[in-house]
């Protein structure tokens, strides 16, 4: 992985350290064989390697379509291609996709084509393709040209629209970014800009939620989330602070349809201590337990999805890099050597991706799916 500090990106930024420590396990403070970490004892059930074989393996976003599971990320040697980005699984297979992009950021599901946003362009039949397109089974379109040479960041549906955050400029170290909304033809910013990077949309109690690292949305102070309510972005409850960083960031964000959880680097919630991780109900935040925290290393939270009705967290933990909440404390869920960026379900089963190489007797590489 790189060390680019946002949402993929922010996330890097503290993963070579991380990953040094993950990978050497001994050099943890407490975690050594001889003295093992205290604390919840993990799930029962076990994380299964699904077949995919590459040198090489880092998954940073997922999506379901036409019964497929589409994985975008890096792997290297992948059925005989030096690199590749954009792969599918339909259960049994493994196959290779040529997206219209190099470093896939974004995968959502629109109108019945698969939407693929990337950091930048390759050329494709003489023409420069924009750095978000869709696939509709057979050729790549690309969906207008107001975001050609920009990075998208972030997919999400809202009131049946595609929407998508976009980093506009970073020029100079200062990061200018927008949530944009396509109308059919075009896209068109919603509610100005804001002064940093976006990491995760979603919608929560019919308003559209933006995370990611950032001071101000659309003029208004908004410490690094924010809520459009069809007219202006509002803060969200004074907003997440704090962290390793120092700043706070949102890296990720999920609901039950009753809660909105949000993961990330920081150590408050609308002034509440909350580590890492956690929920909003529509008038407050609330911390999540103690949190998620190792002594010893940076950790944060990058990936928070529901499996059925229990909420999932991964990211950079030291050890046991999935955890589950119990409703009073986080669980964790067997152990993954390495970390953990996206959740999807597929085909009935919860599927974790990121960077966990074999290693002893886990035999995943990169992506497993949570047998109980």
């Amino acid at each position: 992985m790189s060390s680019r500090p946002q949402r993929r990106d922010l996330r890097r930024g503290w993963l070579v350290l991380g990953l040094v420590l993950l990978l050497a396990p001994a050099v943890f403070v407490g975690c050594s064989d001889d003295n093992p970490p205290t604390g919840p004892q993990p799930s029962s059930g076990s994380w299964q390697d699904l077949g995919l074989s590459a040198d090489f393996v880092e998954v940073d976003e997922f999506a379901t379509w036409n019964g497929l599971l589409v994985v975008g990320g890096h792997f290297h040697q992948f059925q005989g291609h030096l690199e590749s980005e954009l792969l599918t699984w339909d259960g049994a297979t493994w196959n290779r996709m040529e997206p219209p992009g190099a470093d896939v950021r974004a995968l959502a599901v629109y109108d019945g084509d698969l939407i693929v946003g990337s950091g930048f362009f390759n050329q494709a039949s003489g023409d420069t393709l924009p750095t978000i397109a869709a696939w509709d089974g057979t050729q790549w379109t690309p969906l207008g040209s107001e975001l050609k040479g920009k990075s998208v960041t972030a997919l999400t549906l809202y009131e049946g629209d595609l929407v998508a955050g976009v980093l506009l400029d970073n020029t100079g170290g200062s990061n200018v970014s927008s949530v944009m909304r396509w109308n059919g033809t075009s896209w068109q910013p919603i509610g100005g800009t804001l002064n940093g990077y976006i990491s995760a949309l979603t919608v929560f109690q019919g308003l559209l939620y933006v995370g990611g690292l950032f001071d101000t949305a659309g003029g208004v102070p908004a410490k690094s989330i924010a809520a459009w309510n069809g007219a202006a972005w509002a803060p969200v409850g004074g907003g997440i602070v704090g962290g390793a960083s120092s700043t706070g960031s949102v890296l990720t964000l999920a609901t039950d349809g009753t809660t909105l959880f949000a993961g990330g680097d920081f150590s408050s919630a609308g002034g509440v201590p909350a580590v890492n991780v956690a929920q909003w109900n529509g008038t407050a935040w609330d911390s999540l337990g103690a949190g998620i925290l190792h002594p010893s290393i940076q950790t944060y939270v990058s990936a928070l999805a529901m499996n059925g009705t229990t909420l999932v967290a991964g990211g950079v933990f030291g050890v046991d890099p999935v955890r589950r909440w119990s409703g009073s404390e986080w669980i964790p869920m067997s152990t993954l050597n390495g970390l953990v960026r996206t959740f999807t379900i597929y085909n009935g089963s919860f599927i974790a991706g990121g960077y966990f190489p074999p290693s002893g007797g886990q035999q995943a590489n990169g992506i497993a799916k949570w047998v109980p």
